[in-house]
């Protein structure tokens, strides 16, 4: 699907990766990127990316005043990490 679709990228995760390894006939080599991620809540984090090895996370939270927070496990788990707060003040910026 990528190499026919410029700028999609797949993400297989558990069980859905074993299946999908086990009905392609391709090794994939150069075109896979495997990484791991340790089980932590997820209840603060709106979204993740990654990008250059780095972490970004981001929580919404449409009233700039309210207050958010990265679970310690994740900050502990993942030393290189930038989390950023979004709202109606700076969300154009995000979007963009």
């Amino acid at each position: 699907m990528v190499d026919e679709i410029p700028g999609v990228k797949v993400i297989a995760s558990g069980s859905s990766s074993f299946e999908l390894a086990n009905k392609v006939n391709e090794p994939m080599t150069g075109r896979k990127w495997e990484y791991t991620l340790y089980p932590l809540s997820y209840q603060e984090i709106d979204y993740i990316e990654e990008s250059d090895g780095i972490l970004h996370t981001f929580e919404f939270k449409w009233i700039p005043t309210s207050k958010a927070f990265l679970p310690k496990s994740f900050q502990q788990a993942y030393p290189e990490y930038r989390f950023e707060i979004i709202n109606r003040d700076n969300y154009q910026g995000f979007i963009s």
